[in-house]
């Protein structure tokens, strides 16, 4: 009886160690390799955000002293 008690408690044991892996230098570096690639495309977003921002700017301005050039010479 105590050795099936044994088996089951093993059996339960490499089942719950199989769910939980180890990292490994490998699963570093390809999370390393991860979180610079998501990071980059973070930074690149913000400065196509920026440089978008900057034109929407510039176009309202433009836009601005162009209807009141037209409202003065009517």
């Amino acid at each position: 009886e105590m050795e099936k008690i044994e088996a089951g408690v093993e059996t339960k044991v490499d089942k719950e160690f199989e769910k939980k892996s180890l990292l490994f230098k490998d699963d570093i570096k390809s999370l390393k390799e991860y979180m610079d690639h998501v990071f980059a495309t973070k930074v690149d977003v913000e400065r196509g955000f920026k440089d978008n921002l900057k034109w929407t700017v510039g176009t309202i301005v433009a836009s601005a002293a162009i209807i009141i050039a037209l409202s003065k010479l009517l």
